[in-house]
């Protein structure tokens, strides 16, 4: 579709999908891969099963804590965070599961005042809970329907909310303690593990690094294979976040430069084979 024009491109080689964790997806299922029963919904036919199109949709969650700050503070000179911590909710973790970002804000108090505030952003990095992207209708044109069911398992909630436990444990430590003046958000409404499960399912968003939806692997429900190959084709690679099969521990950005250097080899590589077969 260009400018509102069907149109019909021909490759000599293959075809390189690099759309993104939601239109990938939507993409292969309009083509009509994907699980037939959904296929099935919007009238496409069916051209080869994949069930794992669209599933095992994931990100990053986080929310902020805000502590508002003595006014004697002074203002840092950097852009966003300069402090990061990443850490384990259990000493058993392989990998730090937990990000904190802190920063200087401006927030609002309780009189609608502007407040200097030390936020933290505390965000899962492992997380369990996955969602789902699926087509709205065969309209290529039409957005996909989006369900990231963030801290949908148990398990994401009791860590996010252990993870902002330990911001306010770690503002009474010096020298932060000497700078903060109070709690503002989540504030002593929420001073219980049970309140605070009610703050998260209230305040927690995405930390924009969306990913999983056409995951690698070899087992029925991934998408592509180790080259980046959908599954049953031999000449379509989906090249992006959405070939993850879980999110890194950290920003993803690099990790899809990453990607997209190694899909760079492995089509090259291919080529020569061609080339000298």
């Amino acid at each position: 579709m260009y400018q509102g024009q069907l149109r019909q491109a021909e490759v000599k080689r293959e075809v390189i999908l690099a759309a993104g964790s939601l239109e990938s997806p939507k993409l292969l299922l309009l083509s009509g891969i994907g699980a037939e029963n959904e296929l099935k919904k919007h009238n496409i036919p069916l051209k080869l099963s994949l069930p794992g199109v669209g599933e095992n949709f994931h990100d990053h969650v986080t929310v902020s804590s805000h502590f508002v700050l003595k006014s004697d503070v002074e203002e840092p000179v950097c852009n966003l965070c300069r402090v990061a911590l990443f850490a384990k909710s259990d000493p058993s973790m392989p990998v730090s599961d937990l990000e904190y970002l802190m920063m200087v804000t401006t927030q609002h108090d309780e009189t609608e005042q502007e407040a200097k505030a030390l936020t933290i952003h505390v965000s899962i990095q492992v997380p369990v809970s996955r969602g789902w992207v699926k087509l709205a209708s065969n309209d290529p044109l039409a957005d996909p329907l989006i369900h990231p069911n963030l801290l949908g398992e148990k398990a994401d909630r009791d860590r996010l909310i252990a993870a902002i436990q330990k911001a306010r444990q770690l503002v009474k430590t010096e020298p932060l303690a000497g700078i903060i003046e109070r709690e503002l958000i989540p504030g002593q409404k929420y001073p219980t593990d049970e309140a605070l499960d009610t703050f998260i399912r209230e305040q927690a968003q995405s930390q924009w690094h969306i990913c999983g939806s056409c995951k690698m692997g070899i087992d029925d429900m991934a998408v592509v294979n180790p080259e980046l190959i959908v599954r049953g084709l031999n000449n379509v690679r989906v090249v992006d976040s959405s070939i993850m099969p879980s999110v890194v521990t950290g920003h993803a950005q690099s990790s899809i430069f990453a990607i997209a250097e190694k899909a760079a080899d492995l089509i090259m590589a291919n080529l020569y084979q061609l080339q000298n077969s």
